[in-house]
């Protein structure tokens, strides 16, 4: 067989039997750091999440705080409550196709966790962008489950392995232009009158709101300010599917 090899330019070749026993095809791959220095793991898309899924389910029973990550996230992060879908909910919404979608964390964490309702918004996860304030939620969260800040050698799960999948899988944080900051202000302030009372929520909106673009939450979005689009994940409707 012809052996692996890493050129100058850091590009991996690998080869063609290796590729097929492990399931590697053309098109998108996630790479991620390994255990131990000079190690990478090189895996599909649907690997690496399983995978991230698999250490943080385990970080999560050896730490003993909560049984989720959204859990952690309810119980400590300022209002936020679980909010259950609504009974006779809207059809299944659609995302339009192309452009940024801003994301909530518990949405975030729904994924992480392995909802089953979040499986809809796995295709979407190159189009998300997370705030400043979103990731600082999933910090809260994180310590609060007793997650640790970096890797451990002896356990599996750390926040920092958390944003190192997230954004090999595309996943993006959006920081907005100082010219941008006063219009989001009127939109913080709208949506805090409007009753939306967790600051994560509103900076998502109030960003979803400025650049056009569609957000996700975790709850029914109801009585939003003009010109805010929000879809409650638990009702988006599949990609490729019609709304």
């Amino acid at each position: 067989m012809t052996p692996a090899t890493v050129d100058n330019r850091r590009r991996v070749r690998l080869p063609a039997g290796l590729a097929d026993v492990a399931g590697l095809h053309p098109g998108a791959v996630v790479v991620l750091p390994g255990a131990a220095p000079g190690e990478l793991v090189l895996a599909t898309p649907a690997a690496a999440l399983a995978r991230l899924r698999r250490d943080l389910a385990e970080a999560l029973r050896l730490a003993d705080h909560y049984p989720t990550l959204t859990a952690a996230l309810t119980g400590h992060t300022t209002g936020r409550a679980a909010v259950p879908p609504a009974a006779d909910g809207p059809a299944p919404a659609a995302i339009p196709a192309g452009g940024p979608v801003l994301v909530d964390t518990a949405v975030l964490t729904a994924v992480l966790d392995g909802e089953p309702a979040a499986d809809t918004v796995i295709p979407l996860l190159p189009r998300l962008q997370l705030t400043d304030a979103v990731t600082d939620d999933l910090i809260a969260a994180a310590h609060a489950a007793g997650l640790p800040a970096e890797p451990q050698p002896d356990r599996p799960g750390s926040f920092r392995a958390i944003l190192t999948a997230l954004d090999a899988l595309g996943v993006r944080n959006y920081r907005p232009a100082d010219a941008d900051r006063a219009a989001l202000v009127v939109r913080d302030f709208e949506l805090r009158t409007a009753g939306v009372t967790c600051p994560a929520e509103r900076a998502v909106l109030a960003l979803a709101g400025h650049l056009g673009a569609p957000a996700l939450l975790a709850r029914p979005a109801t009585a939003l300010p003009a010109g805010v689009t929000a879809i409650d994940y638990r009702h988006l409707a599949a990609v490729g599917a019609s709304a």
